[in-house]
C-alpha cells in the first residue's frame, strides 16, 4: 500500500504578518519617496498649473521655458531608482523571514 502524505506545519501566524509587514513597509516607503515630488507640489501651490509644472520640473528637470536642468534629471533618475532597488529589497528581506 502507498505510504499517506504527511502533512507539514504551515508558517506561523506571527511570521506570516511580520512578513507582509516587512514588505508591505517597505513598498510604502519606495511609493513615498518616489510620488514625494507630488506632495510637496501640492503642499506648495493649489494652482493646477502649478503644481503641474513642478511636478514635471521634479521628474523630467524640463523647466517651463523648455530647457533641462541636467542635474535634477540625474536626482530624478536617481530617486526612481531608490524607490524601486527599496521595494525591491523590502521584498527580498521579507522572503527570508
Amino acid at each position: 500500500m502507498a505510504k499517506g502524505k504527511k502533512k507539514r506545519g504551515g508558517m506561523s501566524t506571527g511570521r506570516k504578518w511580520l512578513r507582509r509587514a516587512v514588505s508591505w513597509g517597505g513598498k510604502g516607503v519606495a511609493a513615498f519617496i518616489f510620488l514625494e515630488p507630488v506632495v510637496s507640489a501640492v503642499k506648495a501651490s493649489q494652482d493646477p498649473a502649478v503644481i503641474a509644472d513642478t511636478v514635471r520640473y521634479q521628474y523630467t528637470g524640463l523647466r517651463s521655458d523648455g530647457s533641462l536642468d541636467q542635474g535634477q534629471a540625474i536626482k530624478s533618475v536617481t530617486r526612481a531608482v531608490v524607490a524601486i532597488a527599496l521595494a525591491w529589497g523590502a521584498g527580498q528581506v521579507a522572503r527570508r523571514f
